[in-house]
C-alpha cells in the first residue's frame, strides 16, 4: 500500500481530501506509482506527466521517506535482444569466437547495471516444437519453421529507451552477420520476482 499526497489543485481535480493509498502491483518505482494513480484517478491523466512523452511535468515534485525523487531518472525498460543467423554459416572457431565476445559483452553490460541475462541456443536440430490443438498434444522434432535464420540466441537487458537498446544490439557480435530483433518485453505485476 503506497500513500500519495496531491497538491491541492489535483486534490480538487480528484475530488479527495487528503491524502490517497495505492495498490501498486510488481515492483515500486515512481512510474508505477504514477501508473496507479492514473488509473484510479483517471481524471489525472495529463496532469502529473505529458500523457504522449511521458516526461514528468516540471512543477511537481515526488517525495519517498522524506527523500526527494524528483529528478531520479525513470524506470529502466526490459528489452529482449533476439540474435538471428544462418546457423550453419559458422565455423566452430567463429562459434567459439562469437561465445567469447558476447561473454565480453555481458560482463561490460553488468559494470554498467543493463545486464540481466544472455545465452546461445543450441542448434535448430536439437529444438522440439510443441502444439496443442483440440486439446490434443502434438510434439515434432526439428524447429517451428524453416527459415534462413534461425533463433540463435538472447540478450535480456535493461534500457532507458528503445535507442540505447538499439546501441547494445549493435554491440552484438552476430550483428554483423545475422539480425538482431529489439523487443520491449511485457512486465506482468504478478509474476515471480528474478
Amino acid at each position: 500500500m503506497i500513500r500519495v499526497v496531491l497538491p491541492p489543485h489535483l486534490r480538487t481535480l480528484a475530488q479527495v481530501k487528503g491524502e490517497v493509498t495505492l495498490d501498486v502491483p510488481g515492483r515500486v518505482t515512481r512510474d508505477a506509482v504514477l501508473d496507479a494513480l492514473e488509473a484510479r484517478y483517471p481524471m489525472l491523466r495529463g496532469t502529473i506527466r505529458d500523457h504522449v512523452t511521458e516526461r514528468r511535468r516540471p512543477f511537481l515534485r515526488f517525495f519517498a521517506c522524506e527523500r526527494d525523487l524528483t529528478h531520479d531518472p525513470p524506470a529502466l525498460m526490459r528489452y529482449m535482444l533476439l540474435i538471428y543467423l544462418d546457423e550453419k554459416a559458422l565455423s566452430e572457431a567463429e562459434r567459439q569466437s562469437c561465445y567469447r565476445e558476447s561473454t565480453q559483452l555481458a560482463h561490460d553490460l553488468a559494470v554498467g547495471g543493463q545486464y540481466v541475462a544472455a545465452s546461445p541456443l543450441e542448434p535448430t536440430a536439437r529444438a522440439t516444437s510443441v502444439r496443442v490443438r483440440q486439446g490434443k498434444r502434438i510434439v515434432t522434432d526439428g524447429p517451428f519453421a524453416e527459415t534462413k535464420e534461425q533463433l540463435g540466441g538472447y540478450f535480456l537487458i535493461d534500457a532507458n529507451d528503445l535507442d540505447e537498446a538499439i546501441a547494445v544490439a549493435e554491440r552484438i557480435p552476430m550483428a554483423r552477420r545475422g539480425t538482431i530483433e529489439v523487443r520491449p518485453v511485457v512486465e506482468l505485476a504478478d509474476l515471480p520476482e528474478d
